[in-house]
Formats: structure tokens, sequence, C-alpha cells
């Protein structure tokens, strides 16, 4: 005499039993996780730590790097939309990399018209540190020093350490 055919007791599932009264996904869920309804919160928290040190150390590519950051454009909030934009209370790297945003990199000094075989910084003029574009100035990295008094500090340092020797 032939058997009755049974479906999965989950609601609104239709597949044929497999055993336990369950079809063959929710019973490898149950036997899995626990639960039909798929991973446990616990279940979940504990692969993506799994997966995420699998990936320490690892380098990307150039490539996925790109398809990464291609992924993420019009999506990041730059700038004053940003929720960590900490607007004049910025740090020093954090001006200074501001500045090269607005600016570019620096390729001529404005003091000495130096233009090649050179370093060229970006000078704050008030030493205020502000996010105000008329308060820089395009420098080679002597003129900087000579106007930020760098020189005459570096020669006291150097002097008084050795006198104390």
């Amino acid at each position: 005499m032939p058997t009755a055919i049974t479906y999965c007791t989950v609601e609104s599932c239709e597949r044929r039993c497999h055993g336990h009264g369950h079809c063959l996904m929710h019973y490898k869920r149950l036997r899995t996780h626990g639960t039909t309804d798929g991973q446990s919160a616990e279940y979940k928290s504990e692969l993506n730590k799994r997966i995420s040190q699998t990936l320490v150390g690892r380098k990307l590519t150039k490539e996925h790097k790109v398809n990464i950051a291609n992924g993420l454009v019009g999506k990041v909030a730059t700038g004053e939309k940003n929720g960590q934009w900490k607007g004049d209370n910025v740090g020093y790297p954090g001006v200074h990399k501001w500045v090269r945003e607005k600016l570019g990199t620096p390729s001529h000094c404005e003091n000495c018209e130096a233009t090649e075989d050179v370093i060229f910084d970006w000078a704050n003029l008030s030493y205020e540190y502000k996010r105000d574009i008329s308060d820089w100035a395009r420098l080679c990295r002597r003129c900087h020093f000579l106007i930020d008094g760098v020189g005459l500090y570096m020669r006291n340092k150097t002097n008084n350490q050795a006198g104390a020797i």
C-alpha cells in the first residue's frame, strides 16, 4: 500500500517532507542553527567573526580597490555632510589635507619663484590653521623655514646641545 505524501510543516512551505516533518532545506536549517527560520543572531555573529578572521592580513589588488571605490561613489558623505566633520576644530594634519584637496599640490614658490628641484609646502600665514584659502601660501621648504623661523630654532637647539656636552 503506497504511503501518503506529506509536506513540510513550516508555514508557507510547499516542499515534500524529508524528515521530522520538514523539507530538506528546513531540516538542514533546524540541524545547523536550531531554528527553521534561518540563522540565529548568535550564529550570524560567530560567522561574521570567522569571515573577518580569515581576511586579516590579506592584501587587496588595485583592481579590487578600484571596484570598491567605484561602488561607493555618491554613497559616501564628504566634507560638511560627513558626520565626523570637525569644521574649524580640525587638527594640523586634517587642515593640511583639506588645503591640498582644495588647492592641489604646490608646484612653485610664491616668495622666491622657485619651480624645480625643491620641495614645496603649503604654509599657513597666520599660524591659526583655519579653513581659509587666503591664509595659505605656496612656499619652497627653504622659504617656509625662513618665514616660520625654523632655521633659527634649529640653530639655537643645536648650539644648546653642543654647549651641554
